[in-house]
């Protein structure tokens, strides 16, 4: 049987209830508006859908909601009782809970951005209590794990935190994510992308954001596509939000601390109990004044400034490290797939067909000053024949990083010493994304280039051949490859006339079993 307008459904102890009219729908059904006819109040019943995934999800999801059911705090929505769809099983599983008259803390937010009015500081104060109250009793329970405006609901001008549909018992770690993950993502802490343990400061989080909205009445990240998750994903990993009291003046520096502190990305610097949150407020003495007030709270904007800076610093190089990471990936694919398992495979056939000695392959590492210790991210690695000559194979992303940092270039162009400004690495073909090179033993060989190309984000590699010119006498037998440390200086003049000559074609993995050929 469907719940709808007009239905019946029981209570704990067989009581009617009639459905008067829907209230609102989300992931796991419909809320319905109901009065309880022995007594005529008015109750909510939110019906529950029942296309679990198997049986083990839907008894979780029901122990859960029972063990909700326990909470009785006057900032909590209490429930009355649970269907479990077995006791009336003509009837769907639901919940009978409390009535909230007053609609959402959605509403009270659009109602102050529609009047161009912040939230007065008393009543701010008030909201942040009651929450602090509502969120110590559910989080001594289960980690609510769906904190949102939407989920905050208001009866006779009370808060009361609502919707458990999505919550796990505090002292558990995160299971396998069921249902339907971890509620909106505008309010998902940065831990829980991760799938990490699950704590209280889960909650913490999604409530610093309800905290900033109702303190700036504005969202404190800014993300252009709601549709990609990826953006959510950055936007709560890696943007700092704006201190809410430079949007907001008319509040005071602790409560901008505190919020920031509700925020902070690492679950180390972020609050770990409730408890330290209403202590923080209890400080917070509206319309008084004490001697020293005024530098206490300059102090505290000063500091509020300064660690709003170091965030952002901090932010800005994650950000840039989780760029540079994904492009090494990118090239580091590019490279296995083009150049090290071709080879691999031309290397093992050889070995399979040949009994008096293999072709070996080993690992090496190849520094030089673009590339320190905290850069690992050379792909190289040297090919020993059974006649014990060998070639070394090369190759590293060019990071921006690293090479536009550098101080300007000195060189020598036609017996004078010039200076130039570093820029980012191109050839005619396009902008270079890595370079390296295969050396044999007696110093010949060539340069590998991968450049972008706009059909591929991948790139395309290409072969880079160098040859003295005469202009100068240099004893370096041709081809021969550029060094790392060469490449910065040389590439930029490949085009101009210089000492040496360097011819670039299309990269075949044949041009590399040659040279094993050469030297075998």
């Amino acid at each position: 049987m469907i719940i709808t307008v007009g239905s019946i459904v029981y209570g704990r102890n067989g009581q009617q209830y009639l459905i008067e009219n829907a209230i609102n729908s989300g992931g796991f059904g419909i809320v319905f508006k109901t009065k309880r006819l022995n007594d005529n109040t008015i109750w909510a019943i939110k019906t529950i859908q029942s296309n679990f995934e198997d049986g083990e999800q839907y008894n979780a999801f029901i122990n859960e909601i029972n063990t909700s059911s326990k909470i009785k705090c006057e900032n909590v929505i209490q429930y009355e009782f649970t269907h479990d769809g077995k006791k009336y099983p003509e009837l769907p599983p639901y919940i009978i809970m409390e009535y909230a008259n007053q609609g959402d803390l959605r509403k009270v937010i659009d109602d102050y951005k529609s009047k161009k009015e912040f939230i007065p500081n008393e009543l701010l104060i008030s909201f942040y209590n009651q929450l602090i109250n509502g969120m110590k009793s559910v989080n001594s329970v289960l980690v609510h794990r769906d904190i949102k405006p939407e989920n905050i609901l208001i009866s006779n001008s009370q808060l009361k935190i609502s919707d458990f549909g999505l919550s796990k018992f505090a002292s558990e770690k995160t299971r396998k994510i069921t249902f339907k993950g971890y509620g909106t993502y505008m309010y998902v802490a940065p831990e829980a992308w991760n799938n990490d343990k699950n704590t209280i400061q889960l909650d913490i989080y999604s409530m610093g954001i309800v905290f900033y909205e109702l303190a700036t009445l504005q969202y404190p990240y800014h993300v252009s596509n709601t549709r990609n998750l990826n953006e959510w994903k950055n936007a709560h990993m890696f943007q700092i939000p704006d201190v809410p009291n430079k949007i907001n003046n008319n509040i005071s520096p602790v409560i901008s601390n505190v919020i920031m502190k509700m925020l902070e990305k690492s679950t180390s610097k972020r609050f770990s109990n409730w408890n330290d949150i209403y202590n923080y407020f209890k400080t917070e003495n509206l319309g008084t004044s004490t001697i020293g007030s005024e530098y206490i709270n300059a102090m505290l904007n000063n500091r509020l400034q300064k660690d709003d800076s170091i965030k952002r610093e901090i932010s800005k190089k994650e950000i840039q490290q989780k760029k540079e990471n994904e492009f090494c990936n990118l090239v580091k694919y590019k490279f296995q797939q083009d150049i090290y398992e071709p080879l691999i495979s031309f290397i093992g056939e050889f070995n399979s067909k040949y009994p008096n000695g293999n072709i070996k392959v080993e690992q090496i590492r190849e520094d030089h000053k673009y590339y320190s210790d905290e850069y690992l991210n050379i792909y190289s690695f040297r090919i020993i024949t059974p006649s014990h000559n060998t070639i070394s194979i090369c190759l590293a992303p060019v990071i921006e990083r690293l090479y536009l940092g550098e101080e300007k270039y000195r060189m020598h162009m036609y017996g004078e010493q010039r200076e130039f400004t570093p820029q980012m690495f191109k050839i005619r073909e396009g902008k270079i994304m890595a370079w390296g090179y295969l050396e044999t033993k007696n110093k010949t060989g060539f340069n590998i280039l991968l450049v972008q190309k706009d059909d591929d984000m991948y790139g395309k590699f290409f072969i880079m051949e160098n040859s003295c010119n005469g202009l100068v006498r240099e004893d370096r037998q041709s081809p021969f490859p550029f060094t790392f440390d060469e490449l910065p200086q040389k590439i930029e003049t490949i085009y101009a006339l210089s000492r040496y000559n360097s011819d670039i074609s299309e990269f075949n993995i044949e041009k590399i079993f040659s040279y094993i050929s050469m030297y075998i």
